[in-house]
């Protein structure tokens, strides 16, 4: 069985595939919301039209860099992202 740490607690495998389905669903909900065409985004953002949608589609997660500007440009949380806080 595999392991991932989170916050210094040991998640299994399932609870780490519920905790990224949680942060897919929230970065998706962002995108949508945020009133930005695709092409708005990427260009704020620095990456190409093609990525954003991968995002949008749950089929690449951003880098941590990447995801710190997303979270930026689409004036979402990171906090709220990532799950450790309710939307403001």
């Amino acid at each position: 069985m595999t392991y991932w740490v989170k916050a210094r607690i040991i998640l299994t495998n399932s609870q780490h595939n519920e905790y990224m389905s949680i942060i897919q669903e929230r970065l998706i909900e962002a995108i949508t919301l945020s009133g930005l065409t695709l092409t708005d985004i990427a260009k704020k953002v620095g990456v190409s039209i093609s990525v954003i949608s991968n995002y949008k589609r749950s089929k690449k997660m951003p880098s941590l860099e990447t995801f710190a500007v997303l979270c930026k440009v689409l004036d979402v949380s990171s906090d709220y992202i990532l799950g450790l806080a309710e939307r403001e």
